[in-house]
């Protein structure tokens, strides 16, 4: 279908993109594994929810702190987005980040924001501080109108 094609990092498909895979550490793997799942999750949760619960499900209590690289968590999810059989937008991509990050013990907030070009556009990305983990490619256009958890 049209619009469910995309770029893959790991194209799963392939034996090439298994290859891939492979060459990963098992950690990079087990990111790349659990990111997917994730983003299933946060697919399937975008299409049965609504936005209010969609945003609240990111403010979830910390969990026991493991030992985590924000960037690695990004490039991982990012590397499962790319490899899905759907189209990950940043919404789905900043729900599996945040519930990764929160899964280890990372303060992870989500940004939902807005710009004003031709029409009114939304982007969402996760920041751990001050550092954008995900969706910094964009997040400098859009103004940020809200941030959970608060």
């Amino acid at each position: 279908a049209k619009g469910w094609a995309m770029p893959r990092l790991i194209a799963l498909d392939s034996p090439h993109g298994w290859r891939r895979l492979a060459q990963l550490s098992a950690e990079q793997r087990r990111l790349v594994l659990e990111a997917a799942v994730r983003l299933a999750w946060g697919a399937a949760f975008t299409r049965l929810r609504s936005f209010d619960s969609i945003i609240r499900s990111g403010s979830v209590p910390l969990t026991h702190a493991r030992s985590a690289e924000p960037d690695a968590i990004a490039q991982a999810v990012r590397r499962a987005a790319a490899a899905m059989p759907f189209r990950a937008m940043c919404l789905e991509q900043g729900l599996a980040c945040q519930a990764m990050l929160r899964a280890r013990g990372i303060d992870a907030r989500l940004n939902y924001g807005a710009a004003v070009v031709d029409r009114l556009e939304a982007h969402v990305w996760v920041t751990v501080g001050e550092q954008v983990v995900i969706g910094a490619e964009e997040a400098a256009r859009f103004t940020s109108v809200a941030r959970f958890p608060d």
